[in-house]
């Protein structure tokens, strides 16, 4: 279990926090950003670094652990609040919608009542406002093949076309590369702790 402790740093006026994260060690966090400062009983430069390697694998472990630990908690967490939440949501939600729809058309006529001769294009009802607003033309494609075709002969600026790198064979590959490929072969050591 871990416990916070707050208390103002001495050395930059940062405040920060004393969290214990396990029996042996306490991390410094500052606690604006969160940044680790410092972890009370983390080994010296000057051990020897089998030991060194040995802390930092079993830290690195344990609190890996820890984090897929809470992160599972979280997420069942999570949907224990959407199981009890999602039905009543849905629920009002359905009964909003069908308060729109049940009276749209008598809504409208009484809008148009009440609005007509104004220049006004709303009108404010107790909690409701009933409005009219321009639409703007839209455009939708219903038949991509067709609308495709159509447009790459008519006005091919509209279409446009994405590569799927991972699609072209290597046997291909020299060929490309005189085309406007480049290619990164991998393979160099690359330092990283897991």
């Amino acid at each position: 279990m871990e416990t916070i402790v707050a208390f103002e740093s001495a050395v930059n006026d940062r405040e920060v926090v004393a969290i214990v994260t396990d029996s042996e060690n306490t991390a410094i966090v500052d606690r604006e950003t969160g940044e680790i400062l410092e972890v009370m009983g983390a080994p010296e430069d000057t051990v020897e670094i089998e030991e060194i390697a040995t802390w930092v694998g079993q830290k690195r472990a344990y609190a890996l652990a820890k984090l897929e630990g809470l992160e599972a908690e979280k997420k069942a967490l999570i949907a224990r609040i959407d199981d009890q939440y999602d039905p009543q949501i849905k629920r009002y939600d359905r009964f909003a919608e069908w308060c729109k729809i049940r009276y749209f058309d008598r809504l409208r006529g009484y809008a148009c009542q009440l609005l007509e001769g104004q220049k006004a294009r709303s009108v404010k009802i107790h909690l409701l406002t009933l409005a009219f607003r321009k639409t703007r033309p839209k455009t939708s494609v219903v038949d991509a093949d067709a609308a495709l075709a159509w447009a790459e002969a008519r006005c091919p600026e509209a279409v446009t076309k994405s590569l799927l790198v991972s699609m072209v064979p290597v046997e291909l590959l020299d060929e490309a590369l005189e085309h406007g490929f480049a290619f990164y072969p991998g393979g160099e050591d690359k330092f990283e702790i897991k």
